[in-house]
């Protein structure tokens, strides 16, 4: 999962940990981005003050700690990422073997990243908006009746 240290994260840490007890995971690791690192990639609007590196990632970490605890069933990792955040978590995907990314999404920069990481995830990409409940009630699948649409249904 892919967190900026900032409020909007509890949602995608609550859809963790229901998507990985149900599905049974064995691991879940954080990677915490800095959503303003110095070499922010040119494409990606201004970021808003509120909390920059070292401060934003001890929120992250704590607010972990607070959300899945124990009670997802896996083992649980937090990773600090250093460098822009689109370059940081493409590395990550491709050296781990991931089935599934989840990203909060608080404002437009999340948004774009969980846009341009859909894009070239070698994994499957969840977008949680910020203050999303962590189930759902009515799902949308979009098909065209291929074989990976058909996968798609079966999750």
């Amino acid at each position: 999962m892919i967190l900026s240290g900032r409020e909007g994260d509890r949602a995608v840490l609550q859809w963790t940990r229901r998507v990985a007890g149900a599905a049974d995971s064995d691991r879940v690791e954080c990677l915490l981005v800095d959503p303003d690192p110095a070499d922010w990639v040119p494409e990606y609007p201004e970021a808003v003050e509120s909390g920059r590196g070292e401060e934003r990632l001890q929120l992250a970490s704590g607010m972990v700690r607070e959300v899945l605890g124990e009670s997802c069933g896996a083992d649980v990792r937090t990773e600090a990422g250093v460098g822009a955040p689109l370059a940081t978590v493409l590395h990550r995907l491709v050296d781990g073997g991931f089935d599934l990314v989840m990203i909060g999404v608080e404002d437009d920069a999340d948004r774009l990243l969980s846009e341009k990481v859909a894009r070239k995830s070698p994994a499957s990409v969840l977008s949680v908006p910020a203050g999303a409940a962590d189930r759902c009630k009515r799902i949308l699948t979009a098909t065209d009746f291929s074989s990976t649409s058909i996968l798609a249904l079966d999750v």
